[in-house]
């Protein structure tokens, strides 16, 4: 097995802390083919985001799913829902997934990661995101995976007077790393990211968010709502740094976390930073039960305790999956939820 250093801190925090980085021991990979859409090799080289370089290297040298979306300049373009789903078949997927709005354009995609069976995969996912003059781009990414070592590393780059909404559903995944860099290169430019997260059983996730702003007048919003039980783990990095020369802008980093269990475990490290004086930061992060009171007045409807506490994680989770827009993923997502909130009972 390979070791590697995972979403690494640019700006370290306390040792003891142990969240400055994370060692992952990747599986011995077969590289077998998948299926391979053009050759990976003729795109831009990819660096200087993601998980690791060393995962970047990896789809580059390895990779076996390779898809590009374009929005032609002055079009409009659904691309729906794009069905990423493994069996027992294959053991590991390597893709790599190049979203590209030209100018005056609007994209819509929904990518869509699910395992099934009982087989152990491995998942390396790099996701790149371009947003060019004018356009607007919404792109949702759902993880319902349970037997999967998940690693996805998304790049956002937006540029004069877009628009991108991002929505990560990360609801599963038997180890789940996640790495979202974006960067506000255009005057005006704005990214608004909202996002859920659910960890069930023993469930490890990292997430690490750097939102840097470049270019003047530029927004961003960053606000992740979250919820674990049973003895899932999850580590919150977040970063929101105005560059010089971003005078004007405003942005938010936000993370809240419900812990349905005493044995759930919950980090949160937000950071700001600032090199220019006229622009709006606000940070803030959150932990904790359920207020009890709230939960006593459902169950005195005569609502079971399980039941209860999904309908509250669902109004916390409503407001991102409000965002998709497509029926069949909504009900995937609430279905996937309840079935493990709702323990031997079905959804």
């Amino acid at each position: 097995m390979k070791e590697i250093k995972a979403n690494e801190l640019e700006f370290k925090t306390y040792k003891y802390l142990r969240v400055n980085d994370r060692l992952v021991e990747l599986p011995d990979l077969k590289y077998k083919e998948y299926k391979l859409d053009s050759d990976p090799k003729a795109s831009d080289k990819l660096e200087g985001f993601g998980v690791s370089e060393d995962i970047l290297a990896l789809n580059e040298d390895h990779g076996n799913l390779y898809k590009t979306y374009v929005s032609e300049e002055g079009r409009q373009e659904d691309f729906g829902i794009i069905d990423l789903v493994s069996d027992d078949s294959y053991d590991e997927l390597l893709d790599t997934q190049r979203i590209l709005a030209k100018e005056d354009s609007s994209l819509k995609i929904i990518l869509n990661y699910a395992d099934q069976g009982e087989k152990e995969k491995f998942r390396n996912s790099v996701i790149t995101i371009d947003a060019l003059k004018n356009s607007t781009v919404k792109v949702f990414i759902a993880q319902m995976e349970e037997n999967t070592m998940a690693l996805e590393s998304v790049r956002i780059n937006a540029y004069e007077n877009s628009k991108v909404i991002i929505s990560q559903y990360e609801l599963g995944g038997r180890e789940n790393y996640v790495n979202t860099q974006i960067n506000l290169l255009g005057e005006k430019a704005d990214v608004d990211c909202n996002s859920i997260y659910f960890g069930h059983d023993d469930q490890s996730l990292d997430m690490l968010y750097q939102i840097n702003h470049f270019a003047k007048k530029t927004k961003s919003s960053c606000v992740v709502n979250g919820a674990l039980m049973d003895k899932a783990h999850k580590i919150f990095k977040s970063t929101l740094d105005f560059k010089e020369g971003s005078s004007e802008s405003e942005g938010t980093e936000e993370e809240y976390a419900v812990l349905l269990s005493d044995d759930a475990k919950s980090i949160s490290i937000p950071l700001l930073l600032s090199h220019e004086d006229d622009v709006a930061g606000n940070h803030a992060a959150s932990a904790g039960k359920i207020d009890q009171a709230m939960l006593f007045y459902i169950m005195s409807r005569g609502i079971a305790l399980d039941i209860a506490e999904a309908m509250v994680v669902e109004s916390r989770f409503s407001q991102s999956l409000s965002r998709v827009d497509n029926p069949q993923i909504y009900d995937k997502v609430l279905s996937y939820i309840r079935k493990r909130m709702y323990k031997a009972k079905e959804a």
